[in-house]
């Protein structure tokens, strides 16, 4: 899992939606955290409108593998 999470952090930005984990915990890992889906996807458009999002329910409990 550590190895996917940094691979995950050098391809793009990783936004966690969460009330578990405070904010200041996130952004000690390098993660960024928002308080809803919603603001998640806006933070993610505001800076790359065109780009792809994906959203991962429960991502600590997989390994996603992207096919090209």
């Amino acid at each position: 899992k550590a190895f996917n999470y940094a691979r995950a952090l050098k391809k793009g930005r990783v936004i966690i939606v969460t009330d578990k984990i405070s904010k200041n915990e996130l952004e000690e890992a390098k993660l960024e955290s928002a308080a809803t889906l919603q603001e998640a996807i806006e933070m993610s458009l505001s800076k790359h409108p065109a780009n792809i999002i994906t959203v991962l329910p429960q991502a600590a409990n997989i390994i996603p593998v992207l096919k090209k």
